[in-house]
C-alpha cells in the first residue's frame, strides 16, 4: 500500500493547487498491475497546507480514518510519505496552538 496525492488546478480560485491524499495498493488482474482505492484520506489546498493549525487537524483526521481501516497498517511510515510528498512537516498540538494564538492577536 502506498499513499497517491493527486494535484489539480481548483476552481474557486484563480492560481490555487488542490491536493488530494488517497491510499492505494496494486494488485493484479489479468496479468495487468491495477491500483485499488483503499481510503480517502484527506483533501488540502495549496494555502492551507502552509497552516500550522489546519495541518495539525488534517493529520488527526488522517489517523483517524487510517485507524477505520481494518488491515495492519504501518501508520507513521504513512504519514511520513504524506509529509514527503506534500513537502510539509507534521506540526505538534504546541505549534497549531500557537499558530491560532498569532491569528486572533492579528485580527485585534
Amino acid at each position: 500500500m502506498f499513499v497517491r496525492v493527486k494535484k489539480r488546478k481548483s476552481v474557486r480560485g484563480p492560481g490555487q493547487t488542490t491536493f488530494n491524499i488517497v491510499l492505494v495498493e496494486n494488485y493484479r488482474s489479468g496479468g495487468k498491475v491495477r491500483q485499488r482505492h483503499i481510503k480517502h484520506l484527506a483533501t488540502i489546498n495549496e494555502y492551507h497546507a502552509t497552516l500550522e493549525h489546519v495541518l495539525y487537524r488534517m493529520f488527526n483526521e488522517i489517523e483517524t480514518r487510517l485507524g477505520e481501516i481494518n488491515r495492519h497498517l504501518d501508520v507513521e511510515s504513512i504519514i511520513s510519505e504524506v509529509e514527503r510528498k506534500l513537502d510539509v512537516n507534521r506540526p505538534t498540538r504546541e505549534q497549531a496552538e500557537a499558530r491560532v494564538s498569532q491569528l486572533w492577536q492579528e485580527l485585534d
